[in-house]
């Protein structure tokens, strides 16, 4: 005799599918509208995370602030090692970012003591099917740093996020985050590092000139439009700018110059247009010369780029990579080409070295 399960009282159903591992629940929701409803509520989450955690963990776990101790820390819960059963499956191992949102929340709200204080949460290179980044990381606003690697995270970053007044490092690259970069993440002031490439993020890059403190931006890899705001300009910190393989358009900002602690500038494959002859004055004249310029890294290929190579450009002395490949540059190699640092060419190029350059559609090293 078959059952027809919509046909049994809900309390009922919901004590049916509580009994499922938590980690396993989401795949049942794909059924029927009815029992997606049931295991995406609070009621159901409180009823399926009582059947798998004790009673002795509500509100005593604390969150650790490693990655080494991640295992130990309240986003785990490992098997009940005082239990006298061996074969006891009254545990399970809660992996918090694998949960269900209505889990995830009824998690956070129960078994957690509050209030929270945790200053770095990291976890690394660990695939965690298809999950959205949680709001109740809001909450942590101890935190200082947030990096949170190829977990396989997708969605919009929450608004949330954007309460984390004391972050100074947030990382979540390599995942499938999508939408815009969240714009609230311009308010937090003590950001240094700001690592978002490698996802699917679109429209434009959000308002971050009051991040005065950031040392490190790297928005590669994403789908980003518009043009690079002027007001990166003004971030007189910055040491590394990447904002490659995006679909980003409109000329280089003039503002650049202003940044005298760049080291390295990454903006490769985009739709860049325009001169860049102000790139070779990347530091303050008024404070330093040419010649004690910080840049090592200059990245400029598979672009729109147009008018002559800068002169300036020989006076960058740390300059160790330079690719301008794959543009509408003209004119010729400039002279001062012969003064980066480490070498002492004089004479002008060869024939034969002209013609290797061209036929490598203007790449070439020094």
């Amino acid at each position: 005799m078959q059952t027809n399960l919509l046909a049994l009282p809900r309390e009922l159903l919901a004590r049916i599918f509580s009994r499922i591992h938590p980690h396993s629940v989401a795949r049942y929701r794909l059924l029927c509208h009815t029992i997606n409803a049931m295991l995406s509520s609070r009621s159901f989450a409180v009823e399926n995370l009582s059947r798998f955690i004790s009673s002795k963990h509500i509100g005593k776990v604390d969150l650790k602030p490693r990655a080494d101790v991640y295992k130990k820390s309240g986003l785990v819960i490992d098997a009940d090692e005082t239990c006298v059963n061996a074969n006891c499956k009254c545990e399970m191992k809660v992996y918090w970012f694998r949960l269900p949102s209505n889990h995830q929340e009824v998690y956070f709200a129960k078994y957690l003591s509050h209030p929270i204080v945790i200053t770095s949460l990291e976890y690394f290179w660990v695939f965690l099917q298809s999950h959205h980044l949680p709001a109740q990381l809001g909450r942590l606003t101890t935190l200082v740093s947030l990096r949170l690697i190829s977990l396989g995270l997708n969605g919009p970053i929450p608004m949330e996020l954007g309460e984390l007044i004391n972050l100074k490092r947030l990382n979540l690259s390599y995942n499938a985050l999508s939408g815009p970069v969240l714009p609230e993440i311009g308010s937090l002031i003590m950001l240094e590092e700001l690592i978002l490439n490698h996802n699917k993020f679109t429209g434009n890059i959000p308002l971050l000139g009051n991040l005065m403190m950031l040392k490190n931006l790297s928005l590669s890899s994403n789908q980003l439009t518009g043009e690079i705001p002027t007001e990166l300009g003004q971030l007189s910190n910055l040491q590394y700018l990447y904002l490659s393989s995006n679909r980003l358009s409109g000329s280089i900002p003039s503002s650049f110059v202003q940044l005298e602690h760049l080291r390295h500038l990454m903006l490769q494959e985009n739709q860049l247009s325009g001169s860049i002859c102000h790139l070779g004055m990347i530091t303050s004249l008024d404070n330093l010369m040419l010649g004690q310029n910080l840049l090592e890294l200059l990245d400029l290929k598979y672009n729109q780029l147009s008018g002559l190579i800068p002169e300036e450009f020989g006076g960058l002395c740390r300059l160790a990579w330079l690719f301008l490949n794959n543009n509408q540059l003209e004119g010729s190699i400039p002279a001062s080409f012969a003064n980066l640092c480490g070498n002492r060419l004089t004479g002008s190029l060869p024939p034969g070295l002209l013609s290797i350059i061209e036929a490598n559609n203007g790449n070439f090293t020094i």
